[in-house]
């Protein structure tokens, strides 16, 4: 029950803009890279990708901003901008074209 409240009020903070997508990322990445596994406290690859499925569907809900279920050119031109990353028109459409 404790976990679903802290969840619950870190999905509306990233839905506020109160908490950054590289702040959290950041966080939890030196978490991760901090673990010891001889303290058996160390995630696996695949434990780490879904823990950050979890971390990341608010911000894609936040900048899914037509709530189509796809972020589009401008929405990820949006994400990596909060991101503090610069891409330009054809950036965004290389990344598209891929």
């Amino acid at each position: 029950m404790k976990t679903m409240l802290v969840n619950e009020i870190t999905k509306d903070k990233i839905m506020s803009g109160e908490v950054s997508l590289s702040g959290v990322l950041q966080t939890e990445i030196a978490n991760f890279n901090s673990k010891i596994p001889s303290e058996g406290t160390m995630l696996t690859d695949s434990a780490f990708h879904r823990k950050l499925q979890v971390i990341l569907k608010p911000f894609y809900l936040r900048y899914d901003t037509n709530n189509d279920g796809h972020l589009d050119r401008t929405e990820i031109t949006q994400t990596l901008k909060d991101l503090g990353e610069s891409a330009s028109d054809n950036d965004v459409n290389d990344f598209f074209q891929r």
